[in-house]
């Protein structure tokens, strides 16, 4: 099974350099927190849990 995570949002000028590092940073804490609601789900048969 293939997961993809993605977090789409319309950048404007004037977005600030902290705004636009919290905007990645939430993004990227959104999809791991998906990732890893997968790996609860579905757990690899083979390979178990995989580890940070």
């Amino acid at each position: 099974m293939r997961l993809h995570g993605e977090v789409t949002y319309p950048l404007a000028a004037g977005m600030t350099d902290a705004q636009l590092e919290d905007f990645i940073f939430t993004g990227c804490r959104l999809i791991v927190a998906l990732m890893r609601e997968a790996e609860d789900v579905f757990p690899d048969p083979i390979r178990g849990r995989l580890e940070p």
